[in-house]
């Protein structure tokens, strides 16, 4: 049975008020959340907030707070968790179910499409990241992967942002989402004027000061989404419905959680700020008991015996030289400890547990590494005791990068349908930038699936890394090009560039022989000894994925020739036509040929 979250009603007025009756029952039932949001955000941002409703969330003046947090565990372990876990951008690798070369080619370009959307809108950084950095202060962090305005947007959704009915299905995930926001009126109207009865007739929403032009006009309006083989997407403000399609699954949202995933009952997670909360508190109320001491007990006193004929003004001077007449005990300089040192190590101990449930070091927050590991062996070990602790939300990292890339694919296919002419900029590790369109990919959902590809096994530390890729050349395992692709040192990339520009060519060349089928004669000038034994692994490639054998008697000509140009090789008889290497456009390579060009 299919559940609906709204009512199936023909009027626009009567659905839309369907939909913003359930999404503000779910919003009221959400009061703990967000009540346990609001205090998750005032332990980072050492600030008190109003609230996360969409008229009155703001931070509140300094003024309002009554002191500040000395020492912010909680930021100061989020901020380093995410990083480290960020550092590296993992790349989506679309994969087919033993497909044909044709298939296996158009994953390519799946993969480009992928990397271009996340490229053009630079979503690592703007989207991913700061989501990461949610799921450590929030149960989970949100990243929505949809087509709007004729355009596709990969945006981060604050988790107050974001209703569902978790009570509904605590085992499940959930099967309705509700996504309130404010909307100008005007852009409302340029965007759906077909609605414009039912923009005109919701209420103004602004409860900002009305100066005058300064006078904004909004509108709430809530983007629902009812998932199911008949789920529908709608977009409701309170004159009506500005939007409505048909949905199936899955959902356009992407969930990021902290730790080992969900909580033991429900769809959220469990944050790293709620793990850090007690210690917080901890460490606060010591450093409250210290402060106290230290107003009454920092201040030196003098003690001067009774009936002594000492003033003040013989003690409290500052002039040089100056001289106390006293009789019987001699007046003595009092400065009382402020608290017990067991007090001070209380609080180190505090500290350094904090740093430690996240499995994380003080050095590491501070950026620094212990004095005594200068090799690059000593460095590789010291960062795999915090690579095994962050294991489960790296792998949860990965999976959302995977999780958006096949939003993204589900949205570009979308996209497609309204607009012919949609492309995305892709510009790869070489060779120039191209677009890339829905119809280079066009593969059903069912006949792909989405990874990760391996992230680097190197160091990301200078030192640790040329060393760890030096110890690799010493066994004979890299050769130059290699060693410099590996070593990874930005201030020779044009010359690893250039260095890497003849095998570049070959495989442009062969890869065009392969998708084109056309034949490109060997010239003298390339590296023959090296296209040979490039040729032999596309050769061995394109026959185990099942290429015409046309295309691989491209690729034994050119290898003939080339050992005709090199003098080791019989003349062969007649060749085939010759193609301009310089006119056809970029193609993608044979699936197993190397990685992105």
């Amino acid at each position: 049975m299919e559940i609906k979250y709204w009512p199936e009603i023909a009027d626009p007025r009567e659905m839309s008020e369907g939909i913003f009756s359930v999404y503000e029952s779910l919003r009221d039932s959400s009061a703990a959340r967000l009540m346990k949001m609001q205090r998750m955000t005032q332990l980072y941002k050492d600030r008190d907030i109003a609230g996360f409703d969409l008229k009155t969330w703001a931070m509140m003046p300094q003024d309002f707070l009554a002191k500040r947090l000395s020492y912010n565990v909680v930021r100061s372990c989020t901020d380093t968790v995410v990083a480290k876990l960020s550092l590296h951008e993992p790349a989506v690798s679309v994969s087919t179910f033993g497909g044909d070369y044709e298939q296996q080619r158009r994953a390519k370009f799946g993969e480009y499409l992928c990397h271009g959307a996340m490229q053009h809108q630079n979503a690592y950084l703007d989207a991913v990241v700061p989501a990461l950095r949610d799921a450590c202060i929030y149960p989970m962090g949100i990243v929505k992967t949809m087509e709007s305005k004729g355009v596709l947007q990969i945006r981060r959704v604050h988790p107050s942002r974001l209703f569902w009915d978790d009570a509904a299905t605590p085992d499940d995930p959930p099967v309705g989402f509700y996504e309130p926001s404010l909307m100008d009126r005007r852009e409302a109207l340029a965007r759906y004027p077909k609605s414009k009865t039912q923009i005109l007739a919701a209420p103004n929403e602004w409860r900002g000061i009305p100066t005058g032009r300064v006078h904004r006009d909004v509108i709430e309006v809530v983007e629902a989404f009812s998932l199911g083989e008949s789920g529908e997407h709608a977009l409701a403000c309170r004159g009506g419905v500005l939007f409505l399609e048909g949905w199936g699954w899955p959902e356009p949202y992407t969930f990021f959680r902290w730790g080992i995933g969900k909580e033991l009952l429900g769809f959220e997670g469990i944050s790293l700020a709620d793990e850090l909360e007690g210690i917080q508190g901890e460490i606060n109320f010591i450093l409250d008991v210290i402060r106290g001491n230290a107003e009454v007990m920092a201040a030196p006193f003098w003690q001067v015996p009774a009936g002594s004929e000492i003033t003040v003004e013989d003690l409290l001077t500052n002039k040089p030289y100056r001289m106390v007449r006293y009789t019987g005990k001699q007046p003595e300089v009092i400065t009382p400890p402020i608290v017990h040192p067991q007090i001070f190590q209380y609080l180190e101990s505090l500290l350094q547990k904090a740093y430690e449930l996240p499995g994380i070091s003080q050095l590491s927050a501070s950026g620094k590494k212990p004095a005594d590991l200068e090799s690059g062996a000593a460095l590789r070990e010291y960062n795999d005791f915090e690579t095994i602790r962050f294991s489960p939300p790296a792998k949860g990292l990965e999976a959302g990068i995977c999780s958006i890339g096949r939003n993204t694919l589900r949205a570009a296919c979308r996209l497609s349908k309204t607009n012919k002419k949609w492309s995305v900029p892709y510009l790869g590790r070489s060779g120039p930038a191209q677009k890339v369109s829905w119809s280079d990919f066009a593969l059903d959902e069912d006949s792909y699936i989405t990874r990760i590809y391996p992230m680097s096994a190197f160091p990301q530390q200078p030192a640790a890394r040329v060393q760890a890729v030096a110890d690799l050349a010493e066994k004979g395992l890299l050769d130059r090009s290699q060693f410099l692709h590996a070593a990874n040192i930005s201030d020779i990339d044009e010359q690893v560039q250039l260095m890497d520009a003849p095998m570049e060519d070959l495989k442009r060349i062969f890869e065009k022989m392969l998708s084109g089928g056309k034949y490109i004669r060997p010239v003298e000038f390339q590296n023959l000894e090296l296209g040979i034994s490039l040729a032999i692994g596309y050769w061995s490639r394109g026959h185990c994925d099942g290429i015409e054998q046309e295309r691989l008697d491209l690729l034994e000509q050119w290898m003939a020739d080339a050992a005709r140009l090199r003098g080791v090789g019989p003349t062969p008889s007649a060749g085939a036509p010759v193609a301009d290497v310089t006119s056809a456009p970029l193609q993608a390579p044979p699936p197993g040929m190397g990685g992105i060009v």
